[in-house]
């Protein structure tokens, strides 16, 4: 940071001193300061170098729009085709868990033991509800 400070003061000295011997010069009669519409020397040159930079903006503009839309159509497709793969890569796997398949090696899944013995007593708790429904229809008639 001191490095910047002092590096700025010593631009703004230089400025300075080139801007006071300009004016010592002109003091002393060396300079003629011309005051009217043709002041400036480099009037015509200015004028070219503002069509010159309309002209050289107006193309980098068309550049940088045709990089930007190029881009644009670019990282679309490619999210297009990323989010396709992505979501063929999850239904296959929900295809593969739904099946009772595992997703790792490609074999069937066994059920456990517990699950079995719970799908069991469902099934039995079903039978006798059935029944129970049966008997007290039976007995309504």
């Amino acid at each position: 940071m001191q490095i910047a400070a002092i590096l700025l003061i010593a631009s703004f000295l230089g400025i300075l001193g080139m801007v006071g011997r300009k004016i010592f010069l002109v003091k002393k009669g060396h300079i003629e300061i011309i005051f009217g519409p043709l002041a400036n020397p480099f009037l015509e040159d200015l004028t070219k170098l503002r069509y010159l930079s309309r002209k050289s903006a107006k193309r980098y503009a068309y550049a940088t729009l045709f990089a930007v839309l190029r881009l644009y159509i670019r990282s679309a497709n490619f999210l297009k085709r990323k989010s396709l793969a992505l979501a063929y890569k999850i239904e296959r796997r929900l295809l593969k868990n739904r099946a009772g398949v595992s997703a790792e090696n490609g074999e069937k899944r066994e059920a456990s033991r517990y699950l079995k013995m719970i799908s069991e007593y469902q099934r039995k708790i079903r039978k006798m509800k059935e029944k129970i429904r049966e008997e007290e229809s039976l007995e309504d008639n």
